[in-house]
């Protein structure tokens, strides 16, 4: 009787272990919640164009996920968990770039994160929309994604681009978006 105790309990703990490392995807990054990582809403951005101040502005670049005003992964400022991601073998980085997201009019359905932009003189400084954050290599191309203390409250995304994930029959206009707000 003891014996398969022993052996349930043993092919129980590896099941678990398995589940855990099936549900973290590289290039995916997630948080943990009571333990166990949960995922980011997954948004399709459509990549577009806008003149900004009938073009004497310049022009913004945005990635605009429609019919979604809020996401629904959300924290509270002084309550925000670890964050993580896991990048491909062989592979490092010392920063993660966050975009966060523009201010649209209240009855818009949409959100619009601020990619780019460009004017007359060149391109436009938008550090106000894209934050670095640093990575802390935890184990076997885990890292961990340090956020500051005095993030600003709002809609965010990660914007992850790599050849690993590529698809060939994928649109080229469309990005995805890995989305979470910070709640006052």
């Amino acid at each position: 009787m003891k014996k398969n105790v022993k052996i349930l309990s043993t092919v129980s703990l590896f099941s678990v272990s398995i589940l855990h490392a099936q549900e973290i995807k590289v290039l995916e990054p997630y948080y943990l919640k009571e333990g166990k990582p949960k995922q980011f809403e997954k948004a399709t951005a459509k990549i577009e164009a806008k003149a900004v101040g009938m073009g004497y502005g310049g022009v913004n670049n945005y990635l605009t996920v429609f019919n979604s005003k809020h996401s629904d992964v959300r924290f509270k400022n002084n309550e925000i968990p670890k964050l993580y991601i896991k990048l491909p073998d062989n592979a490092s980085s010392e920063s993660i770039t966050i975009v966060k997201a523009d201010k649209v009019k209240e009855s818009k359905t949409y959100r619009r994160f601020v990619q780019s932009g460009v004017s007359a003189g060149g391109a436009k400084d938008m550090s106000k929309y894209q934050i670095a954050l640093p990575l802390k290599n935890t184990e076997n191309s885990v890292y961990e994604i340090i956020i500051p203390q005095n993030l600003e409250s709002g809609e965010y995304s990660f914007v992850i681009s790599s050849a690993a994930q590529y698809d060939p029959f994928s649109n080229p206009m469309e990005k995805k978006l890995f989305c979470f707000a910070i709640e006052p």
